[in-house]
Parts: C-alpha cells; structure tokens; sequence
C-alpha cells in the first residue's frame, strides 16, 4: 500500500513517476494497452487515464506494473581492425624530423609533413600552438586523426579513445574504446529512460506531440541516460574526457531525432518523412558528451534505421554469395534479404511483445524473468535470469513458452488453451479470461498470446513477403543472421517452432548480437565507413508492405503456430506427429 500526497490535481501516472515509480506504458499513455492497472482505493484503474486531486491517496501499485531499471544487455563487444578495405582513423608514427638547416625556408609544419610523406595532413590548433613554442626537429611520436595531425610527442603515450553508443528503443549500450588498438576499455548499459513513458516506438513517436514532450524525452535520453553512462566509463578507464577522439551513435530514425531535439512526428505516419535521416556531425559539447563531435550512423527511411544500417554493413551482409536474411528483432522488427546480389529491406512494426512489454506479466530481460520454459513431459518447467525469483516474463520466455505450451499440447495453433490443471479463470473488471500459471502469482492469459502471435504474425508475414519479391520461398534462405540484445538469448529450435523463423536447419541461423553497438564502433575506427555506409543505403530497395496484395493473407496465416500452412513447416508438422506417438504409447 502506498500512500500518494499531491498538492494539486494532476495525472495518477505522472504523479507516480515523480515519486520515482515508473509505469509500464506500452501504448505511450492513451489507455489501450492497460499495462498501467493499479488499485486507487477501492478502484482498479489505468493510471495514465485517471487524474487525482489534491491530497492523500492509498494506492497499490503491483510489482509487475513497474518498468524494471535495468536489462540483461549483451556486451560482448569485439571490432575488426584487420577488415579489407579499412582505412585507419587514428595513426601513430615514429619519425625523424629534419633540422631547420636542412630544409631552409621550410616551416615547421611543412618539414613535419615531410618526415610523414603526406603532403595533405591538417593540424589541430593545439598542435600549432605547441610547435610554436617547441624547437621541432629529429625523432617524435606523431599522433594523427582523419588525417589531422593531433600530437607530435607531448602526450606519446596517451590513451586516445573512441566512443561507441547504440540507442535502442528499450536499452542503452555504450563502449569506450582504445583508438590505437580496438580494445575496449569499458563498456556500460541501462534501461532507455523512455521506456518509462513508452516501450514501443510508434508511442514514443506519438508522446513528443509538443515541444515540451519532446524537450522532456531528450532530457531524458542525455540526462538520465548518455551523460551518466558516458562519465561511468571515463572514469573506469582513466580517460580524461578530452582524450576521447569522437563519439559515434547508431540508433533508429526516431531515437536519432529526439536526441538532436528534431520533431519526430512526421515519422508517426504516412508519408513518414523525417527531419534528417543523416546528420552531419555535431558539436558534443552542445549535449554534454565527450568528444569534439558526435557523429551518427546514417537511416535509410523512418523505419529502417541507422543501427539497421550499421548491422547490414558490419556483418557484410549485402555482400553475402548465397541467400541470406538479417533481421533485427525488436519493437520495429527491420530486416533485409540479399539474394543474386539484390538486397530488399522492410520494417514491421511488432510492438513491444518480443521485449515482454504488453503482457499481463511481461517484464524486460532483467534478472528474475522468465527467461526460458521448456515441457519436462506434459508439465512446464522454466528458468529466470541470474537464478533469482521468478518476477515476471521476458522476451525469451514468451517465445519458449508458446513453444513448449504447444509441445505439450496445452495449447491450440491459434494459441486457445486447452483444459489443464495450470489452467485458470482470471477476472479484470467487466473480462474474464484464461490464464496458465506458472507459479502461484505469474501467469500467461490467452490475451497476451493473441498480442504475441500478431507479433510474429508481422514478423513471418514480412520476411514471407520479401521472399515473394526475390521469388523464393522462406525454406530457400541458407544464412539467418538474428541481431539485438534480445536476439542472443533466444532459442533456435523455439523460435522455428512457433513460426517467427522459417523451416530450416538451425546451423544455419547465426545470433549476432548487438550489431548496432559493434557498427558504431567499427565507424569510430575507418575513415571509409561513411562512403560505404552511403553506398550500402543507396543499393537497398525498400518494400511497402502495405502495398503488396498478398501481404494480409500472409499475416493471417501467420498467426497461427506454426503457420496455416503445413507445407511451409514440415518438420514441425513431422515433429508433432512424432511426440503424439510417443504420448499415445506411454498412455497404452
């Protein structure tokens, strides 16, 4: 029970969010994802949609209805220094300068240029300030950075570093690393403080309606999140802010317009025009990062962003010999499919499920979800993060749970439940509903099933259709490579079962990780990358699926587990079969 004091009428949601308890809000506070139920009084109520006046309120406030603070992030971060084709950002070089005698009427500059045999090289203003006070001639370190000469000895064995940050819709992961070597000095992430106000990112897009709301989330984003984060990690390294080279960001479109404080709103519907899909570094003492610059991977449209984009490129996906399918599977599940040297993109916009927003107990990867279930015969038996005590279900877990529940024939392929002891009737308000429990508190209701299997209804339908426009069918894919931080902890054989992925041989599907992460790094490291990103953007052909006849008979199928149509999942079918015989031989 908590006891809320307000001075004046306002909000119940924001009222408890300036008491530092933030409310799952997947619909971005317009009442229709109910996420948001507590108890005021005697009322169950959606706080988004209730205003208190002034005084003292009694509230309940269910554990569940909380965002959590923290997510399990996948950090394992490496970048290739040794790609073809790499053209070095940072350089060092040991030279021997020429005395002023031996180059008469050359300046100092000119005679450094030449120990360095580039004629072209800049220098910093800090340089020059130095060579004016310095007697320059014979052996020194020079430090160079795109082609800028930035050191010549002073500070030979400093720690430059780069700074590589993917702002997720759900999460945040930044890396600080040694631009002399690639290695990483240290990493940090956390909860995307928006999702406090949002989870999925048509509702983020929809809640800066003002310049105020948006002032707000761009607060929130720096504030909360970046400035902190990029200070934790200076200081873990013993990196002085003026050290670190530039910062790179990859994120989507509508995560790279808050953050430059750019009206996202044009990108909340048709015809989804942004303000700018590829901003021209900026200045990072303007948002309080360390740096001179911050500089940005480039979108290719509203919904195909630059952490997409920095995916594609990093993986060299667009160069792949054989058909290949890359899909970054989050609240905007975007992916790509290259086949004879075409590569078509989309996006589709799957909601928050995946990431366990929107369930009736759906909490993000943090340690006490559900991470993954399993059938230990006709019973389900699960797992949580870190070991601890189950608090909810995340991403991972939902998908294994629509995948075991169906193994243990609770569970009909258009995700009805089937009569078991789990199986129990709950009521909200005026709705009565089935739910299977999983522990004495956690459920599952076929609600939530229904949300999630549009999810990977909208997922399956949108890879099925670009395997349409290549003419293959979605068995032909040879590579699948899955990216994000949800995508490392899924299992294959699950997520082939219920539909989200095609019949195929799970070899052949590769779990990439944090690719966005790894691209923004990479960025901060080859003076190519920008022209080869834009190469890459100008060869991809973007696919409306609202455009596209078949597209609503494909997502309709879709939503069934595994599919309505058998022949596009025969070993799923055979798998069935197989498990039927066995039951029916342990009844006899």
């Amino acid at each position: 029970m908590l006891k809320l004091t307000v001075d004046q009428p306002t909000n119940l949601a924001k009222a408890l969010r300036g008491e530092g308890l933030a409310l799952k809000m997947s619909c971005g506070g317009n009442g229709s994802c109910k996420t948001c139920r507590v108890v005021l009084g005697d009322d169950a109520v959606l706080a988004c949609q209730t205003d208190v006046a002034a005084g003292c309120h009694e509230i309940i406030v269910s554990a569940h209805a909380l965002q959590p603070d923290s997510f399990q992030l996948d950090m394992d971060l490496v970048v290739d220094l040794a790609r073809d084709g790499r053209q070095p950002r940072f350089q060092r070089f040991e030279v021997s300068v020429p005395g002023p005698d031996d180059q008469p009427g050359a300046s100092d500059v000119d005679r450094i240029r030449a120990a360095l045999g580039q004629p072209g090289y800049s220098f910093s203003a800090e340089v020059t300030s130095e060579i004016s006070r310095a007697e320059i001639a014979g052996g020194m370190t020079v430090s160079v950075w795109d082609d800028c000469v930035i050191d010549i000895g002073s500070r030979a064995t400093a720690t430059f570093a780069v700074l590589a940050i993917d702002i997720g819709t759900t999460t945040i992961s930044c890396a600080l690393l040694d631009a002399n070597n690639g290695q990483v000095l240290a990493q940090a992430g956390k909860a995307n403080a928006q999702y406090n106000y949002a989870e999925d990112l048509a509702a983020r897009i929809s809640f800066c309606n003002s310049r105020e709301r948006l002032a707000e989330m761009r607060s929130l984003l720096l504030r909360d999140c970046l400035i902190p984060l990029t200070k934790e990690l200076l200081i873990e390294a013993g990196v002085p802010a003026r050290d670190v080279l530039t910062t790179v960001v990859s994120g989507n479109a509508p995560m790279i317009h808050i953050l430059l404080g750019y009206d996202p709103t044009s990108m909340g519907g048709y015809p989804f025009n942004g303000v700018d899909f590829a901003p021209a570094p900026k200045e990072a003492r303007k948002s309080g990062l360390p740096g001179k610059f911050v500089e940005f991977l480039p979108a290719h449209s509203a919904y195909f962003g630059g952490d997409v984009v920095s995916g594609l490129w990093v993986e060299q996906i667009s160069h792949a010999k054989e058909t290949t399918f890359f899909l970054d599977l989050g609240t905007n599940a975007e992916m790509a499919l290259v086949h004879d040297g075409t590569c078509l993109v989309t996006a589709a916009p799957a909601g928050p499920a995946f990431e366990g927003g929107g369930l009736a107990w759906g909490i993000g990867g943090v340690e006490g979800a559900i991470d993954h279930i399993w059938a230990a015969g006709d019973r389900l038996e699960f797992s949580t993060i870190g070991g601890a005590p189950a608090r909810g279900i995340c991403g991972s877990g939902i998908i294994s749970f629509v995948a075991a529940a169906f193994r243990a024939h609770g569970m009909s392929k258009s995700g009805r439940f089937r009569e078991r002891d789990e199986i129990r009737y709950i009521q909200f308000g005026d709705q009565r509903m089935k739910a299977w429990f999983l522990t004495e508190e956690i459920y599952v209701t076929e609600e939530d099933i229904s949300k999630f299997l549009q999810a990977k209804a909208a997922v399956f339908s949108a890879l099925h259709s670009l395997c349409r426009q290549a003419g293959l069918q979605p068995g032909d894919l040879r590579q699948v490579y899955i990216a994000g931080n949800f995508g490392r902890y899924l299992k294959i054989e699950d997520v082939i079962e219920i539909g989200l992925l095609p019949d195929i041989d799970p070899s052949r599907v590769t779990l990439c990780g944090n690719t966005s992460l790894a691209g923004a790094a990479a960025t901060a490291f080859d003076q190519s990358a920008a022209s080869a990103q834009e190469d890459l953007i100008g060869n991809l052909q973007f696919i409306d699926l609202n455009g596209l006849p078949t597209f609503q008979d494909d997502f309709i199928d879709a939503l069934f587990i595994p599919h309505r149509s058998k022949d596009l999942f025969p070993s799923v079918a055979d798998a069935k079969k197989v498990r039927r015989r066995r039951s029916r031989s342990r009844a006899a």
